[in-house]
């Protein structure tokens, strides 16, 4: 089996700690029949897979949640 990853409670954490980097994310700015166009993409079996993959790779997410 894998590797478990174990969150901890909020309470438990020090956020005086944590430092955000920002990072300028290029993304498309989608509207109207486009952004349904990749909706459909994206929810397609394999396709959208590929296309997830490829939107995360170009964009630093590799090591993500999503």
């Amino acid at each position: 089996m894998g590797k478990k990853r174990v969150m901890v409670q909020s309470k438990d954490l020090d956020f005086s700690t944590v430092k955000y980097e920002h990072e300028v994310i290029k993304a498309p700015h989608l509207t109207g029949l486009v952004l349904k166009l990749l909706v459909r993409m994206v929810e397609a079996p394999v396709m959208g897979s590929l296309n997830m993959s490829s939107l995360k790779k170009q964009n630093k997410m590799v090591d993500g949640f999503i």
